[in-house]
C-alpha cells in the first residue's frame, strides 16, 4: 500500500532536506508518494532541493506563484496527489520534524484499523526526546485555548482527540474526496482546529495514533526562514477572531459563549500589548490582529486551483 505526503518548503532548505531525508531513510513496507510543495520561497531552496531530490520517482515538485500561507501549500499537494496517484490516506508535514523507522506503518495500521479519518502521531521533543504532545482534550471555550491530553503515549495505541497536531496530520482520502480541505483564508495557524472540529460535528473519527511518534524540532519557520515574530503574532491573534465565527456558524460555539470569547480574548490581548514583555512591533502586531478580527468576514471555504 502507499500514502502520500505532502511537505511544504519555504526559506528552509536545511530543514527541509533533513526532513525529505528521514522519509526516504525510514524502514517499513508502506510506499511513500512525496511531493514537495514549495510556497513561492524568496532564497534559492527550492532550486537546491530540486537538485538534491529531483531524481527518485517518488518525489515530485510543486512551486506556487505566491506564498499561499500553510493551508493553501497544503491544499495544492493534496490536490495533486489525489489527481495523480491512488493513496487512500494523504498525511501533510511541517518540514520541520524527523520520521522515524516504521513511522508509515504504524500510522497506517492504527488508521486502518480503527476507521479514523484524521490522525496525528505522539511528537517527541527533537532535542530531549520528551513527550510534547498527544493531541487537544477539549477547547477552553472563554479564549478558545487549547486543554491538552496527557499521559497516554506508551498505554494505549490510539485515542480521539478533538484536535490533532497541523504540523502531521494523516486524513483518509475519502474524507478529502467527501469534504472541503484546509480553509484558505486562515494563511497561517488555526487551519488543525477548524477542520479537527468539523469533522467531528460530521460524524468522522479523530484522534492519536499512539503507537506512532515523530521528532519535531519546533516552529522553524521562525527561527530559519524570514518569517517575522510579529507576523506570527497577528496571525495568531486574528485567526482567532475567525475561528470563533466559523466556529459559532458550524453550531460549535453558541452566541452566548461566541459573544463571552470575543470579550475574554480581546481583553487578554489589550493586557497582553501593554505588557513591558513586548516591544512596540509585537504590541501593533497584536492591537492589529484583534483589530482585524474583528472586521474579517468569513470567506468563502476555496481551494487554489480548483
Amino acid at each position: 500500500m502507499q500514502i502520500g505526503c505532502v511537505i511544504l518548503n519555504w526559506n528552509n532548505y536545511i530543514d527541509t532536506k533533513e526532513c525529505i531525508n528521514s522519509i526516504l531513510a525510514s524502514k517499513g513496507e508502506v510506499k511513500k508518494k512525496i511531493v514537495l510543495v514549495d510556497n513561492c520561497s524568496t532564497d534559492d531552496s527550492f532550486e537546491r532541493l530540486l537538485r538534491d531530490f529531483g531524481r527518485p520517482e517518488n518525489i515530485f515538485f510543486i512551486k506556487n506563484e505566491q506564498n499561499r500561507g500553510y493551508a493553501g501549500g497544503i491544499n495544492s499537494g493534496i490536490r495533486y496527489i489525489l489527481k495523480n496517484f491512488n493513496c487512500p490516506y494523504i498525511i501533510a508535514m511541517n518540514n520541520d520534524i524527523i520520521i522515524p523507522d516504521f513511522f508509515f506503518d504504524n500510522m497506517l495500521e492504527i488508521v486502518s484499523k480503527n476507521n479514523i479519518d484524521i490522525a496525528s502521531p505522539v511528537f517527541l521533543d527533537y532535542r530531549t526526546g520528551k513527550v510534547k504532545f498527544e493531541g487537544v482534550k477539549k477547547l477552553f471555550i472563554p479564549l478558545l485555548h487549547h486543554i491538552e491530553i496527557k499521559g497516554n503515549y506508551g498505554k494505549l495505541d490510539w485515542w480521539p482527540a478533538e484536535v490533532v497536531m497541523g504540523a502531521s496530520m494523516m486524513f483518509s482520502s475519502q474524507f478529502l474526496k467527501n469534504e472541503l480541505w484546509l480553509y484558505e483564508p486562515f494563511f497561517l495557524y488555526c487551519e488543525e482546529d477548524e477542520i479537527c472540529i468539523r469533522a467531528k460535528m460530521k460524524g468522522y473519527k479523530v484522534g492519536i495514533c499512539g503507537k506512532a511518534i515523530l521528532y519535531d524540532k519546533g516552529k522553524m519557520s521562525l527561527k530559519r526562514g524570514k518569517q517575522k515574530k510579529e507576523d506570527a503574532i497577528y496571525f495568531t491573534i486574528r485567526n482567532r477572531f475567525i475561528l470563533a465565527k466559523l466556529l459559532k456558524q458550524y453550531g460549535y460555539l453558541s452566541k452566548s459563549e461566541f459573544f463571552g470569547f470575543n470579550i475574554t480574548f480581546t481583553i487578554a490581548c489589550i493586557v497582553l500589548s501593554t505588557s513591558l514583555i513586548y516591544n512596540f512591533k509585537v504590541s501593533t502586531a497584536i492591537i492589529k490582529g484583534v483589530r482585524d478580527g474583528f472586521k474579517a468576514k468569513i470567506e468563502p471555504h476555496y481551494i487554489y486551483g480548483s
